[in-house]
């Protein structure tokens, strides 16, 4: 396992070593002057060969929003997006989840953002995978959606926020 602690120390994380880590990843996707800075931590490719998963952008991210008057999933998403207040090994969240779809392509994203800080942290899931009927018979599987989940999961289970 690889160890990430952010620049500012607001927070560590656990990550499998054979990710790849991006220190400068922004996410853009909710249009021009929202970007959302973070870490991202991306599968590798062997992670996705002989599956309809895309191991380009499928991974973890954390990230955060300064000055959120309250730290709640919907700001990592699009407005229209419901948000609703879990518990999951102990830590409360407030999550969110999407997909879409474009081109035979398939996405998904979860956002767990922590109430309560400031600036608002949260961790992103984001897979991104290929209709699987895109694809002709046997030259591709399904990836396993159960096991990339359970290893987001422990990515995210690692998150220590700094007292």
């Amino acid at each position: 396992m690889g160890a990430y602690v952010d620049a500012s120390g607001t927070f560590s994380i656990r990550y499998p070593s054979n990710y790849s880590v991006n220190p400068s990843y922004v996410y853009q996707e909710l249009g021009p002057g929202k970007d959302i800075d973070g870490v991202k931590f991306t599968i590798p490719e062997s992670m996705a060969t002989g599956t309809n998963l895309s191991g380009f952008d499928t991974g973890v991210s954390v990230e955060k929003i300064p000055n959120a008057q309250d730290c709640n999933a919907k700001l990592f998403l699009y407005p229209e997006v419901a948000s609703s207040n879990i518990t999951d090994n102990g830590v409360d969240y407030s999550f969110a989840s999407s997909t879409g779809a474009g081109a035979g392509n398939r996405y998904e994203e979860e956002v767990w953002a922590i109430p309560n800080t400031n600036p608002c942290i949260a961790v992103r899931y984001f897979i991104h995978y290929m209709a699987i009927e895109n694809y002709p018979p046997k030259v591709v599987s399904n990836f396993n959606r159960d096991a990339l989940l359970k290893q987001f999961d422990q990515i995210r289970q690692s998150l220590v926020l700094a007292p």
